[in-house]
C-alpha cells in the first residue's frame, strides 16, 4: 500500500467522495478579468507575477489535479506560482485575508468561499473530464473471501 509498496489485491467497499473537488480562484482575480483557465494564464504571463496557489499535502489528488490544470493551460506550477501548503479546513480564512489566489480542495471548502463572496469555482471537478473516487473503504481482498452480499428481491 503506498507508493512503492508491495502490490495486493484490494476490494472497494464504499466510496465516500465521488468527484467533490474543485479549483477555487479570489474575488480578486475574478475583478482583474479572469474567468477560465485561459484568462488566468494571460494575467499570469502579463503580469509576471507568482500568483500564489493554495493547496493541502503535496501528495494528494488536489496537488495532482491542480497542477495538470495549470499546465494545461500553459502555466508550469512549478515556477510561475508560488504554491503553499495549508490544510483545507484553513484555505478559505486564508484566501479572505489576501495570502493566496486560489485552491484545489474538495468540499465543502469552495462552496464556503462561494458563500462569503471571496471566491468562485472556475473549474468543477465533473467538468474536468475524468471520475475521481477519494476517500475509499478497502480491505485487502483476501479478507474479503467469505463475505456475502445479499441479493436484491
Amino acid at each position: 500500500m503506498g507508493i512503492g509498496g508491495p502490490k495486493k489485491d484490494m476490494a472497494v467497499l464504499m466510496t465516500l467522495n465521488h468527484n467533490g473537488q474543485a479549483i477555487t480562484l479570489s474575488k480578486q482575480l475574478n475583478e482583474k478579468g479572469v474567468k477560465d483557465g485561459a484568462s488566468l494564464a494571460a494575467l499570469i504571463k502579463k503580469e509576471r507575477a507568482n500568483t500564489p496557489s493554495l493547496r493541502p499535502f503535496p501528495p494528494v489528488t488536489h496537488a495532482m489535479w491542480l497542477n495538470y490544470w495549470l499546465a494545461s493551460i500553459g502555466v508550469n506550477p512549478l515556477t510561475e506560482v508560488k504554491n503553499i501548503t495549508v490544510p483545507p479546513p484553513q484555505m478559505v480564512a486564508n484566501m479572505r485575508v489576501g495570502n493566496m489566489d486560489g485552491y484545489c480542495v474538495g468540499e465543502p471548502w469552495g462552496a464556503r468561499a462561494i458563500h462569503d463572496k471571496i471566491g468562485f469555482t472556475v473549474l468543477p471537478h465533473r467538468k474536468y473530464g475524468r471520475t475521481i473516487q477519494r476517500k475509499c473503504s478497502a480491505p485487502l481482498r483476501s479478507s474479503c473471501r467469505n463475505i456475502r452480499t445479499p441479493r436484491a428481491p
